[in-house]
């Protein structure tokens, strides 16, 4: 059987896919990740705007809240790990906010949770927590969801009953804005990764691509106003946020971002959260991916970035 010896080809400077020189090639040691939970859904009527779902990653991103990266995965041969890409949650009229928000991601024992869904702008109590929290309501659910520590941030507050403008959805790399008097708040920013290029990204359509970085985990920008009057909606933060409006439904988060949704106006529902997204790169052979998982498989510098789109299953080397 093939031999391969030890290697420093990952992603960020002195880590090593392999332990041995005298170990299969197939099977790599170590593998990089990202994880992106399911953005949340904003709430319906002047609605606070969706939370991103929350960002794990081995490999170093700019700013927010994941700080340092985690380690690496250590896989061995004929292991079955667990992949899920969580989906959005998805607006409802009637819906509470911890019923909008999305849906966890996994890779074997890494997590990243859904985002918080926004919080309705008419009764529309507290908006959840999440990967990151979900915005404040326009109208009388002022209050926003708080972010999970290394995950994700808070969501911002809505203005109150007089101003109708609701609060951004939080981002993995800052608190979504509250509103300021009949403004809405602004989606927090999410964050780059370095675990695909962008070119691997716009083939693979995830993430959204800015320049020369690849963000995840947007949140939604805040709804606010009717018909366009009465006040101004806000943009969902990089990162996939879906916009708020002042006119109509807010925008749905990007999919396979983890983008939150952006809140409506007053007869509107808010946008649904975008799906997340589950990224592994490695040196070696490729797994074997069991039926329900939706994925590529793209080569960049001599190393393999699989990505996962949509499913639950299992990967194995």
């Amino acid at each position: 059987m093939a031999v391969v010896s030890v290697a420093n080809a990952g992603v960020s400077a002195g880590k090593k896919y392999f332990r041995s020189s005298a170990i299969p090639s197939r099977v790599p040691d170590f593998v990089d990740f990202l994880v992106i939970g399911g953005g949340g859904a904003a709430g319906y009527s002047y609605g606070g705007a969706g939370g991103a779902g929350g960002f794990r990653s081995s490999v170093e991103a700019s700013g927010g809240a994941g700080g340092s990266a985690l380690s690496q995965a250590i896989v061995a041969a004929g292991v079955n790990y667990t992949v899920t890409v969580g989906g959005g949650g998805t607006s409802v009229s009637t819906a509470t906010a911890s019923n909008i928000s999305g849906s966890p991601s996994t890779f074997s024992s890494i997590t990243s949770l859904g985002g918080g869904g926004g919080s309705r702008g008419f009764s529309g109590g507290t908006a959840a927590t999440g990967g990151s929290g979900g915005g404040g309501g326009g109208y009388s659910g002022l209050s926003a969801g708080s972010g999970t520590s290394g995950q994700g941030y808070a969501g911002g507050n809505g203005s109150g009953s007089n101003q109708k403008a609701a609060g951004g959805g939080g981002g993995a790399g800052g608190v979504g804005n509250s509103a300021n008097g009949t403004t809405a708040g602004a989606g927090g920013n999410g964050r780059t990764s370095l675990i695909l290029s962008t070119s691997t990204a716009t083939a693979a359509s995830v993430g959204e691509v800015s320049g020369s970085g690849v963000y995840f985990a947007g949140g939604g920008g805040g709804g606010a106003g009717f018909g366009g009057n009465e006040g101004t909606a806000n943009i969902g933060g990089l990162g996939g946020g879906g916009d708020g409006s002042n006119t109509t439904t807010g925008a749905n988060g990007q999919a396979n971002t983890g983008g939150g949704g952006g809140g409506g106006d007053q007869t509107h529902l808010g946008g649904n959260g975008g799906s997340g997204v589950v990224i592994l790169r490695f040196s070696g052979g490729n797994p074997t991916v069991s039926v329900g998982l939706t994925y590529s498989i793209n080569d960049e510098s001599g190393e393999k970035v699989m990505v996962f789109t949509a499913g639950t299953g299992t990967v194995t080397w």
